[in-house]
């Protein structure tokens, strides 16, 4: 990973399986400003059954991370993007739960989606 990059993993507390794993991308790069890009986030095969649950629990725990370290890091505004594939419904109800929305127009096979965080 790169500098910059963030890999946040839930585990199963009682058999301590990981179950769920995000890749991170920050940038603050701007004053003020702080961006995380999600460039994967995926649950285990093994909470399949429950895997919608665990994915909003996962994405509000990446949520609480932007905001810890945006305000750790003295910023007033945080927001978070991802790309998501067109094709991919799951993925876009799990983020419309989390209030991402489109913020533009498709490229090819992907669409970005973002949310103010903080």
């Amino acid at each position: 990973m790169k500098d910059g990059s963030l890999l946040l993993v839930g585990r199963d507390v009682p058999g301590a399986e990981i179950v769920a794993a995000v890749h991170l991308m920050l940038d603050c790069s701007v004053p003020g400003l702080f961006v995380a890009h999600i460039a994967a986030i995926g649950v285990s095969n093994a909470v399949r059954g429950r895997g919608g649950d665990v994915a909003d629990m996962t994405l509000g725990e990446v949520r609480r991370c932007i905001v810890e370290r945006a305000v750790s890091l003295g910023r007033g505004v945080a927001v978070a993007s991802a790309s998501i594939h067109r094709q991919n419904r799951p993925s876009e109800l799990l983020f419309e739960r989390a209030g991402f929305e489109p913020r533009s127009a498709p490229v090819g096979d992907y669409q970005e989606w973002a949310c103010r965080i903080l």
